[in-house]
């Protein structure tokens, strides 16, 4: 994995922030962590690249994603997200715990 890392590493160093996709306060509470911040923090800590976790929030709780077909995935994910802060010209390292369709990562990616 360590090797695998530093491949990647010239295309990551000139990106700003790591920006876990974030959970509903509800299903945070509910679970007790963000397992995209789990992932997303070794790589912060790997790369120099500094996480925040504030910058985008979701809004509006939806069902989960696990059983939808993509059409149903795209439309779920549609408006769950609002940002916090200007990230005008930043490039971003989304890190999200399992990606199928992209749904989510578009999403967050559009807001």
């Amino acid at each position: 994995m360590i090797q695998h890392l530093s491949k990647m590493a010239s295309s990551l160093k000139n990106h700003d922030l790591i920006v876990p996709i974030p959970l509903h306060p509800q299903k945070l509470k509910t679970r007790g962590y963000n397992q995209a911040k789990l992932l997303a923090q070794p790589l912060s800590n790997y790369f120099k690249i500094p996480l925040k976790d504030d910058i985008i929030a979701n809004v509006n709780i939806r069902p989960s994603q696990t059983k939808l077909l993509k059409d149903k995935r795209e439309k779920n994910v549609e408006g769950i997200f609002t940002v916090k802060g200007n990230l005008k010209n930043k490039r971003i390292i989304l890190v999200d715990d399992i990606i199928t369709t992209g749904a989510t990562l578009s999403e967050a990616a559009r807001t």
